[in-house]
């Protein structure tokens, strides 16, 4: 039967003269078919069918000697009998493959002529004696022309499609025999076979576009009709047929060294190839659809991998393509273990070739189980049939990442190479082969490796990410349901396979893991670390639950191996000149000291408690990091989760350590807190409150500096600073109680003075930008006034600022913390409360002052008196009731003071519900009168304001009418039993 490249709908579709939209389909299609053969008119299949049957069986039986007759029978054109009629068919074949005439009469002429080996001073017969080929070459090349020929099955019979389809089989099966009886020949015989079969036949590049052909048969078929099932059905068989042979070719090239160094004509780089592609892959959502347009998108055409000359099928582009596409199509998923199977065999080639298919295998496999895991995620009810996912899809999956990864990072040995080109250059790798030695001379084989595992452990993270979507859907099984859960398998087998997955990679490689890890949860994060204020961390997101619970159940990963690693992670960043954030997008320190300390927080108790030690040196190392402060506000709330679920520790000389770390954490986290302060001159030894960045830039615009540095400094000493005083309030007074004993506690004022004496800054600045900070340091402030045995660091400090003049300038919502400060600071020492009286008592408003001036600060201190009283215990200040009245009656002789005479008022509304009645009873009298004449200057000042000329009321006269209005409306309020005097 004669054969054609050529397509007869693309002639007619230029004849026709049909729109340029069914021309570009038409050229696509003829260019996506010249490496097919087309049949122009029938034969008979059964009859070749039956001869290649014979064939194969002849070289089944003894294939020594039938490979060795093969290759030794020759025949050219001046052969005898039939051997001459079997050159002239096999060149006119040859001919009308390559688009010439069949019977042309100066055939022997023209294919003379077109030999460039031959020379040109020859005659035609002397250089056709010397065009000589065997029986070998014939038989090979004659039978990848069935492998590559079909006929259109929408022009001819289906019987006859089906009868050549039955061919190609047989073809494939005889090429796949014949490449297995190769490995097995002797050396000299093997030598010449293979140069016959590689490179006179060149059968690695018909095979890959056969099989690049098969793929595409699928990715075409987007709108498939019914009658063509029956051929994807046949596609399945015959691609799984050309893997076998596939297989086969790769283990002969390995077997005589196909493709060495010293076999090729140009240096490696040269084959680079062009894998943008890939991406276009990765980033598909809709993979169904995505896949089916593949042949249609840009990226693909202007990417389309050739067949490169003298380079082993293993490092070929368009086999890389191939694995990719065909394991991207959805349509051949039930044979995706048999491309596995393929992509495995080639690992057996030891050469630095395999490292792209391996990238390329893992991230399509990657890929492949996240499609997967997201869709049945997005099932509701299980469903036995999930598209068009076989049985065992994920496990099948998971084996094979398993074994793509392990190949290279695990079974594989280290070689020490100098020319090992890293491409992710920093700490994330350094210990990525600390746990192996080099190998001995002996396994030069290897040296592909080292090059190999570095790119490879770039994939990690992605791994990771992926196989938290498998361990979150496989906590989710109902296990009544497993059977329905086709694509998953069972669930015990999802998770075994998920911890023999990442169980030997901790075990070799466990900081590179834990560095993995941590980019994984970097991915992941949902919340800022730190979260809304009075919450010392957020909590994590699902997937980051769901990684702290896939790494507790890892065998080899122990809390001892976690926390050792996770120092020495942290020493290698503090000795890194480059910082984190520049080179990774994120505060790699950060991520794992909050990784480390979520998985502690998720130890029990006895094994928080043995490992302290290494927690002691992780906290070390922490404080060594000074450019990053959230690893230190970290590092105080993991040293708080440990006292808290450990009891002390006994030795002496854990306790002085356990100290030490505790003085360096607090030191660090006030140095963060105070930040935001500032001197305002060199020889100026108080600190104040930075103004906000807005009030900075108006300052200097004169200036002709850029003020971008001024923004840079700004953002980086003010974005932590009220974190800090958080955690500071969260861990500090708790840490400090449980660090130090009883014997102890005054070295607790060492600590907390430095610290008082910064935060009181805060707490005295009443700008409103500065307003978050002072209610921190409130909130802090009232945590540790709880412990009186270090009231010397804090006592001075809170009075005064309890006598600051704009002491009520704060959030109401600051208000309870001052309460708890001022019942801590009052209740335990009477002379402040007196000292308190004595000046309200007291106060004049100086020689130089106005009488405006004595009356504000007259109102100022009985508003403190008031404020004391009311946070103090009931009757706590009984005794002084006579103390208390006289301030009263000194205050209300000032008529002319509203604000003063308001105070008043507002005291005397304190008393009542801070004092039993019997010790108030003095007031009532002096109370009830000043009451009364008031309210009766209210009333005739009324009655003179209904005329034109009345008075009117200032701000504060109405001010004093509302404290005697609340004082009333309490009175009316209150139960009896409480005032009964009114």
């Amino acid at each position: 039967a004669v054969v054609s490249t050529q397509s007869t709908g693309t002639a007619e579709s230029e004849m026709t003269g049909e729109s340029e939209g069914v021309r570009e389909k038409e050229e696509k299609k003829r260019t996506d078919c010249q490496n097919e053969l087309f049949y122009s008119q029938e034969y008979d299949t059964h009859r070749s069918k039956y001869l290649w049957q014979i064939i194969l069986s002849m070289m089944q039986a003894d294939p020594t000697p039938f490979i060795r007759s093969c290759h030794n029978a020759k025949f050219n054109a001046t052969s005898k009998y039939l051997s001459q009629e079997v050159y002239e068919l096999f060149h006119k074949h040859r001919m009308s493959i390559r688009d010439e005439l069949y019977a042309d009469p100066f055939f022997m002429t023209t294919l003379s002529e077109k030999d460039p080996k031959l020379d040109s001073r020859l005659s035609v017969a002397e250089r056709l004696r010397k065009i000589s080929k065997s029986y070998l070459e014939l038989l090979v090349t004659v039978c990848l022309w069935y492998c590559r020929a079909r006929y259109d099955h929408k022009r001819v019979a289906q019987g006859v499609c089906e009868s050549n389809r039955e061919v190609r089989l047989v073809a494939v099966e005889f090429l796949s025999t014949l490449i297995q009886r190769c490995v097995s020949l002797p050396d000299e015989l093997k030598k010449v076979a293979c140069e016959t079969i590689f490179d006179r036949c060149h059968l690695q590049e018909s095979v890959l576009y056969v099989l690049q052909r098969s793929i595409v048969a699928h990715t075409e078929a987007a709108y498939i009709v019914q009658e063509d099932l029956e051929i994807l059905e046949w596609t399945k068989v015959f691609q799984s047929e050309l893997l076998v042979l596939v297989q086969n070719v790769l283990k002969l090239e390995k077997d005589i060294g196909w493709g060495d160094s010293t076999r090729l004509a140009s240096p490696l780089s040269k084959y680079e190839f062009d894998y943008k592609y890939v991406n276009y892959y990765m980033n598909c959502q809709d993979t169904h659809i995505a896949k089916v347009n593949l042949v249609d998108t840009e990226v693909e055409t202007s990417n389309n991998p050739k067949y490169i000359q003298n380079l082993p099928l293993v490092g070929q582009p368009l086999f890389v393509h191939c694995v990719l596409v065909a394991l991207t199509t959805r349509r051949v998923t039930f044979i995706h273990k048999k491309w596995l199977d393929t992509i495995f065999s080639c690992f057996d080639y030891k050469s630095p070739l395999i490292k792209k298919l391996s990238e390329v295998t893992v991230q399509q496999i990657l890929h492949n189980t996240k499609q997967l895991s997201r869709e049945y995620h997005n099932i509701k009810t299980p469903n036995p049939v999930v598209g068009c996912v076989p049985v065992n899809q994920t496990v099948l999956l998971l084996e094979s990442l398993t074994s793509v990864v392990h190949f290279i990072l695990v079974h594989a040995p280290v070689v020490q190479s100098s020319n090992s080109d890293h491409t992710r250059s920093g700490f994330l790798m350094l210990f990525s082969m600390s746990n192996e030695s080099a190998s001995s001379a002996t396994d030069t084989e290897y040296e592909f490796v080292n090059d190999a595992k570095h790119h490879m452990l770039q994939f990690i993270p992605k791994c990771f990410d992926t196989l938290l979507d498998v361990w979150i859907n496989w906590k989710m099984v109902d296990s009544e349901k497993v059977e329905n859960l086709y694509p998953w398998g069972k669930p015990l087998d999802v998770r075994n396979l998920v911890l023999n997955f990442v169980s030997p990679l901790f075990k070799k490689y466990p900081a590179s893991m834990l560095s993995s890890l941590c980019e994984v949860w970097h991915l992941n994060r949902r919340n800022l670390i730190f979260g809304r204020p009075g919450h010392l961390v957020s909590a994590p997101s699902k997937k980051q639950l769901a990684l702290i619970d896939l790494v507790m159940d890892i065998t080899v990963c122990t809390y001892d191996v976690v926390l050792k690693n996770a120092q020495k992670l942290l020493n290698t960043a503090a000795s890194h000149p480059r910082d984190s954030r520049e080179q990774f997008g994120f505060s790699f320190e950060t991520e794992l000291v909050h990784l480390t300390y979520e998985y502690f927080r998720h130890l029990k108790k006895h094994t928080m408690q043995k490992a302290w030690p290494h927690l002691l040196n992780l906290l070390r190392e922490a404080c060594s990091i000074t450019n990053q402060p959230p690893v230190t506000l970290l590092a105080v709330g993991f040293l708080q989760l440990y006292l808290t679920n450990c009891p002390q520790l006994e030795d002496t000389k854990s306790r002085r350590e356990l100290q030490e770390v505790t003085v360096k954490l607090v030191e660090l986290t006030t140095e963060i807190a105070s930040k935001s302060l500032s001197h305002n001159s060199w020889f100026s030894r108080k600190a104040e409150v930075l103004p906000e960045y807005n009030e900075i830039v108006s300052v200097k615009k004169e200036d002709s500096e850029d003020s971008s540095s001024d923004e840079e400094n700004y953002e980086g000493n003010n974005v932590y600073t009220l974190q800090a005083i958080y955690v500071l309030n969260e861990c500090l007074a708790q840490i400090i109680d449980l660090v130090y004993g009883s014997e102890e506690k005054d070295k607790a004022i060492a600590i907390l003075s430095p610290l008082i004496s910064k935060i009181s800054v805060y707490i005295r600045n009443h700008a409103f930008h500065n307003m978050p900070n002072s209610k921190a340091s409130a909130s802090l402030l009232s945590s540790i006034t709880d412990y009186q045995y270090c009231r010397k660091a804090w006592s001075k400090e809170l009075f005064e600022a309890l006598m600051d003049p704009d002491f009520f300038v704060m959030e109401p919502s600051a208000l309870p913390q001052w309460k708890i400060i001022t019942e801590h600071l009052i209740a335990h020492d009477n002379l402040l409360f007196q000292d308190l009286l004595v000046r309200v008592t007291t106060a004049t408003g100086g020689l130089f002052s106005s009488n405006e001036v004595f009356y504000t600060q007259k109102a100022r201190l009985l508003r403190r008196l008031s404020f004391t009283l009311f946070c103090c215990e009931y009757n706590q200040f009984a005794k002084y009731i006579s103390k208390i009245q006289e301030c009263f009656v000194e205050a209300l002789k000032l008529n002319q003071a509203h604000q003063v005479i308001r105070e008043v008022f507002l005291g005397f509304r304190v008393v009542i519900l801070r004092m039993s009645p019997g010790t108030f009873t003095p007031l009532w009298p002096i109370m009830l009168n000043e009451l009364y004449g008031n309210l009766v200057e209210f009333r005739d000042t009324l009655r003179k304001k209904k005329s034109p000329d009345g008075p009117g009321f200032s701000s504060r006269v109405l001010a004093m009418y509302l404290s005697i209005s609340k004082l009333l409306d309490q009175a009316l309020i209150l139960p009896a039993h409480m005032i009964p005097d009114f």
